[in-house]
């Protein structure tokens, strides 16, 4: 086990001197919504009556979740996003303390949120989580795209999922 430990360090080793950074920023792990005080008050209302429904039709239960999961969410939704370092390197890109190789990457695409900022999005068929989003501020997506490009697809013509839209919009 030791050794197996070593040697994968001694690879991340040599694959940190290989790597290139080619592009680097800080950005939010995810996105930020700001709610003003009638989205609080909408989703309160929203909670307590699908709580008294569920206490109604007799499903103790999942009015008891959704009590845990509306507390959870706000306490939350009050701490501070934590920012990471995002990094396009010649071997792949490198999101907070995660790497993804530029061959476990399917292809790439650009959301655009204009003015405030942009998101990358890495699709990977092999990974059971959905695109990962990085959020971009300081580069144009011309800048990313032509970074990007050298190692792996660009898909223009591919947009938000509407589930995706619809946290965009509910400010999920």
């Amino acid at each position: 086990m030791n050794s197996e430990k070593n040697i994968n360090k001694a690879t991340q080793i040599e694959m940190n001197k290989k790597k290139q950074i080619i592009l680097e920023w800080e950005t939010a792990l995810y996105t930020e919504y700001e709610r003003g005080f009638w989205w609080y008050v909408i989703a309160s209302a929203i909670a307590i009556a699908t709580i008294v429904l569920s206490l109604i039709f007799g499903s103790k239960t999942f009015a008891l979740v959704i009590f845990l999961i509306s507390i959870s969410y706000l306490i939350l939704s009050k701490k501070e996003v934590p920012h990471v370092q995002a990094k396009i390197t010649s071997l792949g890109v490198q999101f907070g303390d995660q790497f993804h190789k530029y061959t476990d990457i399917d292809y790439f695409w650009i959301e655009k949120h204009l003015p405030s900022f942009q998101s990358l999005h890495l699709s990977k068929s092999k990974s059971k989580i959905a695109d990962i989003e990085i959020q971009f501020y300081d580069f144009t997506d011309k800048e990313i795209i032509n970074t990007l490009q050298r190692f792996i697809p660009y898909h223009p013509d591919k947009h938000p999922s509407l589930i995706d839209h619809l946290v965009h919009i509910l400010k999920l």
